[in-house]
């Protein structure tokens, strides 16, 4: 499978079929956002358990818990944003429709 980098510096000129192309990109944006999320998730997985056996007592555990669980929400929720906002921009559909009206598209892609 050719990385996301390929299409737009080696294949620019030899793009035959947008959509087929924008298939094979969006797969690699997905295949993406599962590996960063999971490299995310991992990371602190070993933050809670280091804390699950630290000295400290069990109000604070629990409350430095819901920072981390708040925190790993926000930043795996942000990996999925912006991965949506990269295959919004290189849909050719919504190029399409962006010359036409000019207006951001609102599905989801």
């Amino acid at each position: 499978m050719k990385k996301l980098s390929e299409y737009f510096y080696f294949n620019f000129g030899q793009q035959k079929d947008p959509s087929e192309n924008y298939d094979n990109i969006l797969i690699e944006i997905i295949d993406d956002v599962v590996k960063k999320r999971k490299v995310l998730h991992d990371k602190y997985d070993q933050l809670f358990e280091k804390l699950w056996v630290s000295p400290r007592n069990l109000n604070e555990r629990k409350f430095i818990a819901k920072k981390l669980l708040s925190r790993l929400l926000r930043e795996s929720d942000l990996i999925f944003i912006r991965a949506q906002n990269l295959a919004t921009r290189l849909c050719p559909k919504c190029e399409e429709v962006s010359v036409r009206l000019p207006m951001d598209s609102e599905k989801l892609h």
